[in-house]
């Protein structure tokens, strides 16, 4: 194998690479980005839950018993409560950080849910629209 050719493998194998690697980090941000959403579920579950006894919504995390991280840790939770209507939030952490969606958020007021994310597209960021 001569120079030349080693040089015009290494040119392909780059060309190749670089087209590949930006669908593979797509595909690990959706793939944690699950981790989140499974988080905000876990919350809106908790709080239903609650509501069903006949129980105000949980204010914290704490008092729904649940961690202020999602279970595999891309994700930092919050929870803000208004009268009726909650807004759980998952902001990513670590590696999550780059994830073009960035922060997911689900908000429940009585009779209706929206998924949203701070790019603004929940058809994308959530597979669903609001």
């Amino acid at each position: 194998m001569s120079l030349l050719e080693l040089l015009f493998v290494v040119v392909i194998v780059g060309v190749l690479a670089s087209i590949a690697y930006p669908s593979y980090a797509a595909h690990v941000y959706k793939a944690r980005r699950a981790d989140g959403q499974a988080a905000l579920m876990k919350i809106e579950i908790e709080q239903v839950r609650r509501r069903s006894a006949g129980l105000p919504l949980g204010a914290t995390l704490d008092a729904l018993g649940l961690s202020a991280h999602s279970p595999d840790g891309h994700y930092t939770l919050s929870l803000a409560v208004d009268g009726n209507t909650f807004t759980a939030t998952a902001t990513p952490a670590g590696p999550q950080v780059g994830d073009p969606c960035g922060a997911l958020n689900l908000t429940k007021a009585p009779g209706t849910t929206h998924y949203g994310a701070a790019s603004g597209n929940a058809l994308q960021c959530w597979g669903r629209s609001s």
